[in-house]
């Protein structure tokens, strides 16, 4: 049974050689008293302990490399695709080092280790001087010993992949990437959540996936500029709106056609911003029809000469947590700006509920 590491013991030991920030892979490593490998498994594949992860020697490492990207390319075709280059690109700057490798401070492990067993570095990303070039160090005993199973040498090309780029992105750690390589090493099928992590990480903005927290909000700012005077003036052919014309903006979001939520509001033209914020929709929206939304706007409002319509301002539509909501923050889903008064948008986000 694992044990959960409480102390700070461990990370004090873990930490010692290692040099600021990092990026490789860690083994865990059982010895015998001769010091010889007793066992070894990537770490991405020997944490988990609510299931089961591969240990396959049948199927060669660029097979079930294949294998796991394939289950990505079944959700994020363009980000598989990127995955195969990342880890092409890994895969070219392979140097494997009889030598033990310095462990790097951003694995952080959640379990403590049994007697006898480590937790040792297996890959290590760095400039080798003798080379002059950049190359991904492999500690050759390690990876070539029988215990360290295919799956293990392919998984950890792939973690190596996912979370080098992630790193670029702003991850400070490997927990989230380990989790999902080891689902990729599994027959656990992937969360929506796990999904968003790999758009997160390694993802082109393909899809869009919301969980039943998340929530559908938004708003329609109008603004008012020193054009809106309290005459109409022309200048140039450039006519204002009299201050004080009143504007009605209507936005409608459907799913398939159906209205699932709409705002209306008329407003005074003046100097400034005027918000009209759409009130939270809770997702999920339908559990049986899960095509498409539509948004569409609509701004009627009063022209005063040579029908150049009023800017309509900007609409902004997201989806994220209540904490999200609260703070005006989230991932946006649509953005629109400019001086048109109607607009119709369909959105193909893939929905998912679970």
């Amino acid at each position: 049974m694992k044990k959960l590491l409480l102390g700070l013991g461990l990370l004090v030991t873990l930490s010692a050689n290692a040099k600021e920030g990092g990026n490789g892979g860690y083994s865990y490593v059982c010895r015998g008293q001769d010091g010889k490998i007793v066992s070894a498994r990537l770490l991405d594949l020997w944490e988990p302990e609510t299931f089961s992860t591969f240990q396959d020697n049948s199927n060669s490492v660029e097979t079930q490399i294949d294998m796991a990207v394939k289950k990505v390319e079944a959700f994020f075709p363009a980000a598989a695709q990127k995955l195969r280059a990342l880890i092409a690109s890994e895969m070219a700057i392979i140097f494997k080092t009889g030598r033990k490798l310095p462990v790097t401070n951003d694995a952080i492990p959640r379990y403590a280790t049994d007697p006898g067993c480590n937790y040792e570095q297996v890959a290590r990303h760095g400039h080798n001087i003798e080379l002059e070039k950049d190359v991904l160090e492999i500690n050759k005993e390690i990876y070539e010993d029988p215990s360290f199973s295919n799956s293990d040498r392919a998984a950890l090309l792939i973690h190596e992949a996912i979370y080098t780029s992630a790193r670029d992105r702003g991850e400070k750690d490997s927990n989230k990437v380990r989790i999902l390589v080891a689902k990729l090493f599994s027959d656990v099928p992937f969360s929506a959540k796990d999904k968003s992590r790999v758009d997160d990480f390694i993802g082109v903005g393909e899809r869009l996936y919301i969980e039943n927290d998340m929530l559908l909000y938004g708003s329609f700012k109008l603004m008012g500029t020193d054009f809106y005077r309290g005459v109409a003036e022309c200048n140039g052919g450039t006519c204002g709106v009299r201050r004080g014309t009143e504007v009605e903006c209507k936005l409608t979001v459907a799913q398939s056609g159906k209205v699932i939520a709409s705002i209306s509001e008329k407003s005074t033209i003046e100097r400034g911003m005027k918000e009209i914020k759409l009130a939270p929709i809770p997702l999920p929206l339908s559990t049986s029809d899960l095509s498409e939304i539509t948004i569409e706007k609509t701004c009627t409002q009063t022209i005063i000469s040579d029908n150049r319509p009023w800017s309509s301002g900007t609409l902004s539509l997201y989806y994220g947590n209540s904490k999200d909501q609260e703070k005006n923050q989230g991932k946006i889903l649509f953005w629109e700006n400019g001086r048109s008064t109607s607009m119709k948008r369909v959105l193909n986000p893939v929905l998912l509920y679970e």
